[in-house]
Formats: C-alpha cells, structure tokens, sequence
C-alpha cells in the first residue's frame, strides 16, 4: 500500500472511533443524568411513607419494589461498564 492510502485509511479510523467516542459521551451523560433522577425519586420514598396508617402498607412495598427495580438498573450499568 502507498503512503498516501495508508495515511487515508488512518484518517478514516481516526474519524470512525471519534465518533463513536461521540456517542459513547452522549450515553454516559444520559446514564449520569438518569441515575441523578432515580437519587431524586428514591430520595422522595420516605416521604411517601408519611401517610396513614391504612395507606402505609401498600405505599412501602411500592417504594420497595421501585428501589428493587432500582438497583438492578445500577447493576446492570455497572455490568455494562465492566
């Protein structure tokens, strides 16, 4: 191959994996700001619990089940990163 083409060919990788840096930037800000979001949510389950004696029952095993479904997305995002 000449120079030319290989210096060609290295410019195009070059191009192809900023890209996909690019990309990849996007989604950890995305799953940085989504896991900020879940902190909220997760943050306002004690205040859920501030109800009635009847309500409480079924409002805790909601936050649970929330929190359960929480942490197997972080778990999955760490999985995902190693």
């Amino acid at each position: 191959m000449s120079f030319v083409n290989l210096a060609t060919l290295a410019m195009h990788r070059r191009s192809e994996m900023e890209e996909r840096l690019k990309v990849f930037n996007e989604k950890c800000d995305q799953v940085i700001h989504n896991i900020s979001k879940l902190k909220m949510q997760a943050s306002g389950f004690a205040e859920q619990l501030n109800c009635e004696p009847s309500a409480l029952r079924e409002r805790f095993l909601s936050c649970m089940k929330q929190l359960d479904e929480y942490t197997y997305l972080i778990t999955d995002i760490n999985l995902s990163v190693n």
